[in-house]
Formats: C-alpha cells, sequence, structure tokens
C-alpha cells in the first residue's frame, strides 16, 4: 500500500493524473492506494470511482499544509 499519493489536485506538488495513478498501481500489482492530495479533497470522488472500476481499495485522505506569507 503506497500511503502517500499526490494526483495532480495537489497543485505544484503532483504531475500526474488519477486514471495514470490507478492505471500504474494496477500495473504493479497494489490493491489499496491512498490518495493524500495537499490541501484539496477534489480529486476523492473520481478517485474513489475509478478505483472500484479498477478493483482497488480507495482511501482518501487530505495532507495539509500551511503556506508561508512574505
Amino acid at each position: 500500500m503506497y500511503l502517500n499519493v499526490h494526483s495532480q489536485y495537489s497543485l505544484r506538488y503532483g504531475t500526474m493524473s488519477i486514471p495514470k495513478l490507478t492505471a500504474e498501481a494496477l500495473s504493479l500489482g497494489i490493491t489499496q492506494l491512498v490518495l493524500t492530495d495537499i490541501n484539496s479533497s477534489t480529486g476523492i470522488m473520481e478517485f474513489i470511482r475509478i478505483c472500484d472500476e479498477k478493483g482497488i481499495k480507495p482511501i482518501g485522505r487530505i495532507e495539509f499544509r500551511r503556506h508561508k506569507t512574505i
């Protein structure tokens, strides 16, 4: 299980789309995947739907980061 996966919804941090992330996980034989996008829950529903279609157990979380202001 991969516990710290960021999708393109983690602006400036994630680059892969959820379909690509789940396809990669499936190709590696991963059966559980945790999406932890940074300061965003936008992709959770898409993630759950695609994981269900591919037989991967989806776990959705959010990684909160405080951005420093200058």
